[in-house]
């Protein structure tokens, strides 16, 4: 029992270090694109489409009623931008999100 769990202690160690070297890659990968003109212009666009930042709620117009799953959709296109942004410096950040 107790090579069963070293085993799995040495493999879940593996998985978090090859996790974290594909987090510093993405993050170095993100950085270098939004150092482009055309890398921020598709990053800026990503946000605006993914609607970071504006209301994900949607309603019936004549009802004011919340229709809950184009609400849970306008959520799901957010969270892919907000998991891209987990890896953007902050001045990325600023160049993506406020430089508009």
């Amino acid at each position: 029992m107790g090579e069963l769990k070293s085993k799995l202690a040495s493999a879940n160690k593996v998985k978090a270090e090859v996790k974290e070297k594909q987090s510093k890659i993405l993050f170095e990968s993100i950085q270098e694109i939004a150092n482009t003109e055309a890398g921020t212009v598709v990053l800026k666009h990503l946000r605006k489409f993914c609607g970071f930042g504006e209301s994900n709620t949607v309603a019936n117009i004549q009802t004011g009623e919340i229709n809950i799953q184009g609400t849970l959709h306008n959520n799901q296109f957010e969270e892919v931008y907000k998991n891209l942004r987990t890896y953007m410096s902050k001045k990325t950040k600023i160049k993506v999100e406020l430089n508009d």
